[in-house]
């Protein structure tokens, strides 16, 4: 049976932001195994967390921390309909050091607009339509780095991106470092939106879990393992459908549109400019770390000729400022953009908007039509750094183990 926590005194707080669902009703129990109720109304659908706080005294109430909050269930961390709604907090596992005194404990409950969600997607492979959001790294189960999102499931970050104004391409003081910088020339660029894009690229174990192929470049010998990136890949086999002019094409053989159906997540490859930006994090140089373009500072995040003769598993080397593994190095990942080496730029060194590229490849550039970010392992560290574009992706034919990919999706999951 359930006993009411200090009914009396126990507070709930109610935590909405503006031209979202309302949250109504809050309160809080408890029952003899010590776990946690916390009812709420909603009267339209939303993203709903909850964060518990403490008393620290004079009645002032704090956070006890997104990580001991991890083991929580029912009506939270997802979308929910309106209605009247439990969540579920195993404070005994999260927090065994601690007691919950009368009065001294509330739930605050926030409501997330379904086009505005949380820093964190998790995204079961395993289970049809399996869709969690978390506020912080500290709150993903298991916590961001578990093997699991390298294989059953994939994490993806929110992307701060929605009207910043900043710089694409290689640093002008970096570019006679660089024998093909007109490729990368810096101008400006902005984003209309957040977005989410994968934490890590899309592993071995990921592809194969959507029937995902491979052509005859695929993993072999000491490239292959469940936790090393999918490579060996032309655009056919990924997306199956040229952007912006067509939309995700259904065939079987077309990897994201499985991801698509099995998550009902509306997945996709990064744009240039949206995996540039992701890959910086705020940062202007070659590497997101600020520090100087060369091997020993690249060893430290990247995998490359320098320190591996193949793939590795993900998430081994120093994540950027936003947690992304594995942006620079291990394999080159497709971008949406048609290739040509010079970037389309504003006029007057005005910002362009939400850039796509050219609009169709050149003949010379048939064969390998899509830009590819990043480096791989293979790859000397010239190659390797946060502007570096390249071609070496087929539209259709043998594709070699460094080619792969990594997936954005757009706030909510949906378009």
């Amino acid at each position: 049976m359930k006993s009411i926590i200090a009914a009396a005194s126990l507070m709930a707080a109610i935590s909405a932001s503006a031209s979202v669902a309302t949250v109504s009703n809050v309160a809080v129990s408890q029952d003899a195994s010590g776990k946690v109720s916390v009812t709420y109304s909603i009267d339209a659908p939303a993203v709903i967390t909850v964060d518990i706080q403490t008393n620290r005294g004079d009645n002032v109430f704090v956070s006890i921390g997104a990580e001991n909050i991890r083991t929580v269930w029912g009506d939270a961390n997802r979308v929910i309909q309106a209605g009247n709604r439990e969540i579920l907090w195993a404070p005994r596992k999260d927090w065994p050091e601690k007691s919950l005194a009368a009065g001294q404990v509330k739930a605050v409950v926030t409501a997330w607009a379904l086009d505005a969600t949380p820093d964190y997607m998790a995204v079961d492979l395993t289970m049809p339509s399996n869709v969690w959001y978390y506020v912080a790294a500290e709150c993903v189960p298991g916590g961001a780095t578990n093997a699991k999102y390298k294989t059953d499931w994939l994490l993806l970050r929110k992307i701060p991106a929605q009207g910043v104004t900043w710089r694409m391409g290689i640093a002008p003081a970096d570019a006679s470092q660089d024998s093909v910088a007109v490729r990368a020339t810096a101008h400006l660029v902005q984003l209309s939106s957040d977005y989410y894009i994968g934490v890590y690229p899309v592993t071995q174990k990921q592809h194969s879990l959507m029937g995902g192929g491979y052509r005859t470049g695929g993993p072999s010998g000491d490239n292959v393992g469940e936790m090393k990136p999918a490579g060996g890949l032309d655009w056919n086999y990924v997306r199956n459908s040229d952007w912006p002019d067509s939309p995700l094409h259904s065939s079987a053989a077309a990897v994201i549109a499985k991801f698509r159906k099995q998550t009902g997540v509306e997945f996709d490859l990064p744009t240039e400019a949206q995996w540039e930006f992701a890959c910086r994090a705020g940062t202007g140089g070659c590497l997101y770390t600020g520090e100087a373009w060369n091997d020993a500072n690249l060893d430290g995040i990247a995998w490359f000729s320098g320190n591996t003769t193949h793939l590795q598993d993900v998430g081994q080397k120093a994540p950027n400022a936003w947690g992304l593994y594995d942006m620079i190095g291990n394999v080159w990942e497709m971008c949406l953009d048609y290739y040509r080496d010079s970037y389309i730029v504003g006029a007057n060194g005005e910002p362009i908007v939400d850039p796509q590229g050219p609009e169709s490849w050149t003949a010379s550039y048939a064969k390998w039509p899509h830009s590819m970010r990043g480096g791989c392992f293979n790859a000397d560290y010239t190659e390797c750094a946060s502007h570096r574009r390249a071609n070496n992706m087929s539209k259709d034919g043998y594709a070699p183990v460094i080619n792969g990919y990594r997936l954005m999706a757009p706030m909510g999951g949906q378009w």
